[in-house]
């Protein structure tokens, strides 16, 4: 499992803050 590994975490609905710039990240 690799997914933004270095990244932040692999949230179920951002894709390493590709759709949404991270709407967990982002609160």
């Amino acid at each position: 499992q690799r997914q933004g590994s270095c990244e932040d975490l692999p949230i179920p609905g951002t894709y390493h803050r590709g759709q949404n710039s991270g709407p967990s990240k982002a609160q």
